[in-house]
């Protein structure tokens, strides 16, 4: 009878714990310990009962593993884990979720120590392609002034400015007018800032002098009415109108234009962020010096020796084009994920892999084993697939929270008209010295999953 009431007890105590084990934050290691125990005890009972050979760790089998969400939860529990996935990516994941930080208990300070200096070397080598910013003479003092409490990348032997955050971009077409074939901006708003209860900030879309283009000037209002012009409802799925001519460019002339190769971008606004004062401060592009981008020819020419160089290529695999319900992108002439890019981000990313495989080579002369060189490697290269995500085309540029959505912001790949491009070195907005402190930074069990003990190596895939 006290037997009885004891495993009553125990059962009775069985939805508190597993209450507690599924807390989204991390678990105390009593509740751990105490649901290892258990289980350890029950899975010895088992087998010992079944006329096995007693053991006290259950062995959990996921052959189609995904993510590794199954085992990682197992391993939390005490269990020895097998998992496995023909998917090459969702096998990676599990190797760095599961495999490497039990197998490398130091694995989340080399990476962030390897990682500082892969940013730092990457950084250096393409920081002429990010010029510091500095601001024309401009008749209205108001205009998008520079932060003085600017903590981006400078550097004392170049010319002095700032480098931006982020730089927003709208595509363009040319007018289909023959009387006129001006360049037409095809962005859908020009909103920089619209929150309630704030200051609004928008750009104002006018003719340049000879009429073969437009440029933007930045205005500022206390509310949206005041602003003397409507930021929003210019276009929507490439329809729009030309600014010189009052010409209509539609949605079919968009897509000859872009399958022919003749969409183009312009530079709309600078985005700068004052990690002091927490503000975001924003410059138009007509405010900008000549030189505030690099040419496209010396981008290109760049890309093509670092191709030649190290045997690089950029990304030629063809996106799919079945489904015109998520993927738009192939309408307009962007046919391959290298087209999803602009040159400097295609010249930032080949960079990153070319450096990234310099690394690696530092890593095995400097003593590191192999497997754990690739460790590091592995969480690295991932490092490069996240600044993928946040820095293309696709990314676009959100007023009401002044904040970078990022390519996968849904599981699509759609046509955006106006997009941003983040200084990878920068703050905010899935910046990598960022993303690197969050994955590793200096706690070394920071890679470990929550509750998993470092050195423990009962987790394979």
């Amino acid at each position: 009878m006290p037997q009885l009431a004891v495993s009553l007890f125990v059962r009775n105590n069985y939805p508190k714990l597993s209450i507690e084990l599924c807390n989204t934050t991390v678990v105390s290691s009593q509740a751990l310990n105490l649901a290892r125990r258990q289980i350890a005890e029950v899975h010895y009972e088992c087998t010992r009962a079944n006329d096995d050979t007693p053991t006290e760790t259950p062995l959990v089998v996921d052959l189609f593993a995904g993510g590794g969400s199954i085992p990682l939860e197992a391993l939390r529990l005490g269990c020895t884990t097998l998992a496995g996935d023909l998917n090459p990516v969702a096998y990676l994941i599990e190797l760095c979720t599961l495999v490497y930080p039990q197998r490398y208990p130091e694995l989340a300070a080399q990476v962030s120590y390897w990682g500082k200096r892969l940013l730092k070397q990457v950084q250096h080598t393409v920081s002429d392609a990010f010029p510091p910013v500095t601001m024309k003479q401009h008749p209205d003092t108001t205009t998008a002034q520079l932060p003085l409490q600017q903590a981006e990348y400078t550097d004392s032997a170049r010319t002095p400015g700032v480098v931006p955050s982020a730089y927003i971009w709208t595509h363009t077409v040319t007018c289909p007018n023959p009387h006129c074939g001006a360049t037409v901006p095809l962005t859908t708003n020009t909103w920089l800032v619209n929150k309630p209860k704030k200051p609004v900030v928008a750009l104002r879309i006018e003719p340049t002098a000879d009429r073969q283009g437009v440029q933007f000037i930045r205005h500022e209002a206390p509310t949206c009415d005041m602003l003397g012009f409507t930021p929003d409802g210019l276009g929507t799925r490439g329809h729009t109108r030309c600014v010189c001519s009052g010409a209509t460019v539609d949605n079919t002339h968009v897509k000859r234009q872009g399958k022919a190769g003749n969409l183009a971008v312009q530079l709309m606004a600078v985005v700068f962020h004052d990690p002091v004062h927490h503000k975001r401060h924003y410059m138009a592009a007509a405010d900008l010096s000549p030189d505030a981008l690099p040419l496209r020819q010396t981008l290109d020419a760049r890309i093509a020796r670092l191709c030649a160089e190290t045997g690089l290529t950029v990304p030629d695999e063809q996106i799919y084009s079945g489904d015109s319900r998520a993927f738009f992108t192939h309408l307009y002439g962007f046919d391959r994920f290298g087209d999803l890019f602009t040159r400097r981000q295609l010249l930032v990313l080949l960079t990153f892999a070319d450096q990234l495989r310099k690394l690696h080579q530092a890593m095995l002369a400097e003593g590191l084993d192999a497997e754990q060189a690739r460790a590091i490697a592995s969480y690295l290269g991932l490092l490069i697939n996240r600044l993928a995500d946040w820095n293309s085309t696709i990314c676009k540029w959100a007023p009401t929270s002044e904040a970078i959505s990022n390519t996968f912001a849904r599981q699509a790949l759609p046509m955006m008209w106006n997009f941003v491009e983040m200084y990878p070195f920068g703050i905010g907005w899935g910046n990598l010295p960022d993303a690197l402190d969050s994955d590793g930074g200096n706690d070394s069990g920071a890679l470990a999953c929550p509750g998993c003990r470092p050195g423990d190596s009962r987790a394979s895939a």
